[in-house]
């Protein structure tokens, strides 16, 4: 399944949203990274660039951009008391990603240890 998709199928009403690689921030000691995230006003999802340099499934880089239109579909259509809702609407949507418990085993058992290398 690509970003096309996962539009096509799930979120056919929803504007128009880049998808985009972030660039590198700060480097340095760091507790956590967001992995990706939503800006409305720029209609834009941003993907993390660790998740393009280490051994990431792509099934769970599918998933975090499922994750992140569940956000643009609940504020475009205003649904969203804001953008960092996790709500049962919120809920109930990212659960019809066809391989949400595969990706959240994945997330549980797997990410941390890359995390922890990478983020040394």
């Amino acid at each position: 399944m690509n970003y096309q998709n996962i539009l096509h199928e799930f979120f056919p009403t929803l504007p128009a949203i880049k998808l985009i690689w972030g660039k590198h921030g700060k480097y340095g000691k760091q507790k956590s990274i967001r992995l990706a995230s939503f800006w409305p006003r720029k209609k834009e999802i941003i993907i993390h660039p660790f998740l393009n340099e280490n051994p990431i499934p792509l099934f769970y880089i599918e998933y975090l951009i499922f994750h992140e239109l569940c956000h643009a579909y609940l504020i475009f259509t205003g649904k969203a008391i804001n953008a960092k809702q996790h709500g049962p609407e919120f809920s109930e949507l990212e659960n019809q990603f066809p391989q949400i418990e595969k990706a959240m085993q994945w997330e549980k058992n797997d990410l941390p240890s890359i995390l922890k290398d990478s983020l040394k």
